[in-house]
């Protein structure tokens, strides 16, 4: 049996032992992709194109709003986004969305950079 803290597998003379502890830097690195995750699904339901630069307006609950700004520059690298603007959504956003996850709540919109 694993301690606790540990997941445990073995097979044969081999044992491998994996930490499954989460800190709170791996949570808010999960919630950052999970909410590229999403922004990406918007994207393509507003039919940009995949080059295609945006600006994102994200109006979120504390703790998504810490992981969001502590990964800013990813999310905004991996969504093509020039500017990302903690608000609430504005009417001239082409696409939007609200959505709740591992007991977090975002309202998300963007439109189209101008460059």
């Amino acid at each position: 049996m694993a301690k606790e803290g540990f997941a445990v597998a073995e097979e044969g003379p081999y044992v491998a032992a994996l930490v499954t502890d989460l800190t709170p830097d791996l949570v808010n690195e999960g919630l950052a992709r999970e909410f590229v995750r999403r922004v990406q699904d918007l994207r393509k339901q507003a039919g940009l194109d995949v080059a295609d630069r945006i600006k994102l307006y994200v109006h979120a609950t504390p703790g998504l709003s810490q992981a969001i700004a502590a990964h800013q520059e990813y999310i905004t690298t991996e969504t093509l986004a020039l500017e990302l603007v903690f608000s609430d959504l504005p009417a001239s956003v082409v696409a939007r969305s609200e959505d709740g996850f591992d007991g977090e709540n975002v309202a998300y919109g963007l439109t189209k950079a101008q460059r």
